[in-house]
């Protein structure tokens, strides 16, 4: 029933074909080399390991690794107790940009997971390993890891910025009961992060610059409306003292932006976003009408939130897509909202993920073919990769931001009108594009 779908859409599976765009994962059984050029598998990778860097001293660069332990093999080990153990490598090689071949330093790594019994509850896995990275520059570290028990692959691509000792990888985030890092850059709830900058005499306390703004929905790929400028005048300052470990604990209170900063005067600093949702995941009918504007008419839209009850309004609206097909209805309900999930989960900025160009493009459209990255671009490519008549290419400029380095913007043109009319008439006809991927 629509009531079902909508009730479960807090959970969401993450299907891996659009993790490529990001961390190019790739669930093919072979060793080839992470490149600039990501082909997107039609098989999905079963490894998706978190990665996020901390910068130790001016030349170590500590890679911190998740990976959820239930998507790892675990193979009975022949020892006394019989138990059960997953084998897992990654290797590693820094580069001074996508797609470049020279090596500055690579290793492999290997652990080890052991359970008593294939019954035994799952958990994260975490660690991590030091590259050497010279402070003042910028790099790129390709990622492979490997389940040796099944030989499976997730490539991933992780950023350094080292260009100066203030930049975001210079700051350590962890909850409070825990040692290992945060890998994500937002907070839900009242959370308390703990917050410790790399050692540096004299610093005694961190400055806060907080953030309220809503930048609206981003214009169709073929339209050359401006969105708002973000005004970088804050709407609050606070601060707070960091103790003999260069450490400190702050509660995010309000939904909105933190850039912790050395100085007020400073826009290099550390920013952790708070969302007023369940981010990334949407489960009030409020969120789940909003993210439709993209495929309805101004009038639907204005109907849908002005309706006294939102669930049934939601429920008939895709009812209506779905040619009053309940299996239909659904089959839109999971693939629509599990798209936003993919979208506020790789590519929010300041912004929520489904709010940026690139999320907008992945909402209707998919996952693509392949995507091409370097530091300055990405583009990504739909349609058939042999026939150049047959292909679309959105083209994205990667933003400077003190914020984030996950903004990219779309280079718009007048050719996208067809194509995402084209697209957004499938999705309220009833039909998901690129349902598989």
């Amino acid at each position: 029933m629509i009531e079902l779908a909508l009730k479960n859409s807090k959970y969401f599976l993450i299907l891996a074909s659009a993790l490529a765009i990001i961390s190019c994962a790739s669930s093919k059984k072979t060793s080839k080399k992470p490149v600039s050029k990501a082909t997107i598998a039609k098989e999905l990778p079963t490894l998706h390991p978190d990665y996020t860097a901390y910068h130790k001293s001016e030349n170590n660069t500590q890679i911190f690794f998740s990976i959820k332990s239930s998507e790892l093999l675990y193979m009975r080990a022949v020892n006394e107790k019989n138990d059960f153990v997953s084998r897992v490598k990654i290797s590693y090689r820094l580069v001074n940009s996508y797609g470049s071949t020279l090596v500055l330093d690579s290793a492999s790594v290997f652990f080890t997971d052991t359970i008593l019994n294939a019954t035994q509850g799952k958990e994260l896995i975490l660690g991590h390993f030091e590259v050497n990275a010279p402070i003042g520059f910028t790099y790129v570290v390709e990622l492979i890891m490997t389940d040796l028990n099944r030989t499976s692959e997730s490539f991933s691509y992780l950023s350094i910025d080292k260009k100066t000792i203030f930049s975001r990888q210079n700051f350590y985030l962890s909850s409070t009961n825990s040692v290992y890092p945060i890998f994500k850059n937002y907070v839900s709830n009242n959370d308390t992060i703990k917050i410790k900058f790399n050692k540096k005499e004299g610093i005694k306390k961190l400055f806060v610059k907080y953030y309220n703004r809503d930048m609206g929905l981003p214009p169709p790929p073929f339209s050359y409306q401006e969105r708002k400028t973000f005004d970088y005048n804050a709407d609050s300052i606070f601060s707070f003292n960091l103790d003999e470990n260069y450490s400190g604990k702050v509660i995010f209170s309000n939904p909105g932006i933190y850039h912790f900063v050395t100085d007020t005067s400073d826009k290099e600093g550390l920013t952790i976003m708070k969302y007023n949702h369940n981010f990334p995941i949407f489960n009030d009918e409020n969120n789940l009408i909003k993210s439709l504007r993209f495929i309805t008419t101004k009038q639907e839209y204005d109907e849908l939130l002005s309706a006294n009850n939102l669930k049934l309004a939601l429920d008939k609206y895709w009812l209506k897509c779905g040619s009053n097909s309940k299996e239909r209805a659904n089959v839109l309900i999971k693939n629509y909202y599990t798209r936003i999930e993919k979208c506020n989960t790789f590519f929010n900025t300041y912004d929520e993920g489904w709010k940026t160009d690139r999320g907008l493009v992945y909402l209707i459209f998919g996952a693509p073919n392949s995507v091409l990255r370097d530091n300055f671009s990405e583009t990504w490519i739909y349609g058939d990769e042999t026939n150049l008549m047959r292909q679309v290419k959105f083209i994205y400029t990667k933003v400077e931001n003190p914020f984030t380095d996950n903004e990219y913007v779309l280079n718009r043109s007048e050719a996208y009108k067809e194509i995402w009319y084209r697209n957004v008439d499938a999705w309220r006809m009833g039909r998901v594009i690129n349902e598989k991927q």
